[in-house]
């Protein structure tokens, strides 16, 4: 159970952040309103708030989940993959002293951020996008042994993150978008893997509803991603 969370407020240079999707111009004070009822759902789920000050120098810095992984045992500052992200990995780093003993970090020219990082109990799912290259996961799975957890890298082709298209919901449940291209067999590694239900999205254009469908097994799961690839 986590008992601390860390969040960082939206800075009006955030309209001029990456973007990845068309979606028209960020609304600042949208991000604002809807930053502040996040923070409302942490509180509710329990947990202490640490919330850091909006960094003008820093256009997407409120993403603070790409410039470090927490486990239990340790803390691992990421080198993110986008230049104009650089530097936010050690503003992180100092707040989380105040956490951790144990802080390691992602040296170049690997590169790494936690938003391709998919903590699955002691294991960890690690995407290979445009951010995160093969080094920096090396040394961010070698990191992780030297705690006791595993990991395993997870090549990715059609979504910026790993978590754009996944997210694992606990209790044996992932959450796929059918879209991210992730075929299953790239889970198969984890010692849990026959015992996960997997929960299929499927994001239907034409009408913009997400259907979801709970599937028995990865063979299952497999032929579902294929079928609407």
């Amino acid at each position: 159970m986590f008992k601390n969370a860390i969040v960082r407020k939206p800075s009006k240079s955030l309209v001029g952040g990456i973007a990845s999707e068309n979606l028209g111009k960020l609304i600042y004070e949208k991000a604002i309103m809807q930053h502040e009822v996040y923070v409302e759902a942490l509180k509710k789920c329990g947990v202490e708030v640490t919330i850091l000050e909006a960094d003008e120098n820093y256009p997407d810095s409120c993403f603070v989940e790409d410039t470090a992984m927490v486990a239990k045992k340790c803390a691992i500052i990421t080198n993110p993959g986008a230049q104009t992200r650089k530097g936010e990995e050690a503003i992180i780093k100092e707040t989380l002293k105040k956490f951790y003993d144990n802080i390691e970090c992602i040296k170049t020219p690997g590169t790494i951020e936690g938003g391709d990082v998919m903590m699955v109990g002691d294991h960890f799912y690690v995407g290979l996008s445009t951010r995160t290259n093969e080094e920096g996961a090396r040394q961010f799975i070698e990191i992780l042994r030297k705690y006791g957890y595993g990991g395993t890298m997870v090549p990715l082709k059609k979504v910026l993150h790993l978590k754009t298209g996944l997210a694992y919901l606990e209790n044996n449940n992932l959450l796929v978008a059918a879209y991210s291209g992730v075929s299953g067999r790239q889970f198969r590694r984890h010692p849990d893997t026959l015992s996960i239900q997997f929960l299929l999205t499927l994001y239907l254009i034409t009408n913009y509803h997400l259907v979801h469908i709970k599937l028995k097994d990865l063979k299952e799961f497999k032929k579902a991603l294929l079928f609407f690839q």
